[in-house]
């Protein structure tokens, strides 16, 4: 039976200013979808840690804006977690704290500058973008970086390397980390600031938050492409006449809207059918959206089998 352990940590936007119903939705959903990745990072720098997490909201104050937030971490089951905790109080030194995780809070910031600095690299010169810098972000991220290395006892590159492999697709990081920053960048906020439960080591500065991007753009994302052999396509529109525009395909076990496709020279096009199921060599072509999903785009179709 599964084993919850309930982790409470808060964040503090120093901004002056009241918050937006669009801020609060902005920033919790960021926030939910990279603490999703939380647990492979975990597993990374202590092996057999939690299978999963779920983000609960405890309170939000206006003030500029304050978030509690409640973390439950499922671990497989109790003796598990008995396990798992112990390499951790052997690495940190620290017994766990009734109601927090002690690396939690570090990792998230971690994952948060990481994500805005792949981010604002990625924005510099187009519309959305910070303000062309990322001094601020290496800096604090290098911080937030050391300040979890220390607690877990590992070398700084090694506990980087985890938030990386871990936290995912890099544009996802990328774009739920400024939605966690959004409600920070508002152009009438004086001085403003992210701080982590209260620690002085987890505080996104003013000129982070100058330098991240608005958001991340995903338009000049290139696609990934999967080959599949032999698989069963439907084709849903053609043109005999010109093999490389006017045709579309459904591709059952991926998706069941028609996308584009063209066809390699070498396609007898006399064997196709439209509506009709046949087997085909084929090049999927996809990108994936902030919640990881596959998005297909478009199809070459090597040869028809």
């Amino acid at each position: 039976m599964a084993y919850v352990f309930q982790s409470c940590h808060g964040l503090v936007y120093n901004t002056s200013l009241l918050p937006s119903t669009d801020d609060v939705i902005s920033s919790l959903s960021g926030l939910e979808r990279i603490a999703c990745r939380v647990p492979d990072v975990i597993r990374i720098m202590i092996p057999g840690g939690p299978v999963t997490i779920e983000v609960y909201v405890s309170q939000i104050k206006a003030g500029s804006l304050i978030e509690d937030i409640l973390f439950k971490i499922f671990f497989r089951d109790k003796e598990h977690f008995e396990t798992w905790a112990k390499s951790l109080r052997k690495k940190t030194g620290v017994d766990l704290m009734s109601d927090k995780l002690p690396v939690l809070g570090p990792i998230i910031t971690g994952m948060v500058v990481v994500g805005i600095g792949y981010g604002a690299y990625r924005m510099i010169g187009r519309e959305g973008a910070g303000n062309g810098s990322t001094v601020h972000i290496e800096n604090v991220s290098q911080s937030v970086i050391n300040t979890g290395a220390v607690m877990l006892n590992m070398p700084p590159e090694v506990y980087l390397n985890a938030i990386k492999n871990g936290g995912g697709n890099m544009l996802n990081l990328a774009s739920n980390a400024c939605k966690i920053v959004k409600p920070a960048k508002r152009v009438e906020a004086v001085l403003p600031s992210i701080t982590v439960d209260g620690n002085t080591n987890l505080v996104l500065t003013g000129g982070v938050i100058d330098e991240a991007p608005s958001h991340v753009d995903r338009s000049v994302v290139v696609p990934e492409m999967q080959l599949l052999q032999n698989e069963e396509i439907i084709i849903r529109a053609l043109d005999l006449d010109n093999p490389k525009r006017g045709w579309a395909v459904v591709i059952p076990r991926f998706c069941d809207k028609r996308i584009a496709v063209d066809l390699a020279p070498s396609v007898d096009t006399a064997r196709i059918i439209a509506g009709r199921r046949i087997k085909a060599d084929i090049e999927l072509y996809y990108v994936l959206d902030d919640e990881g999903n596959h998005r297909y785009k478009t199809a070459h179709i090597r040869a028809i089998n």
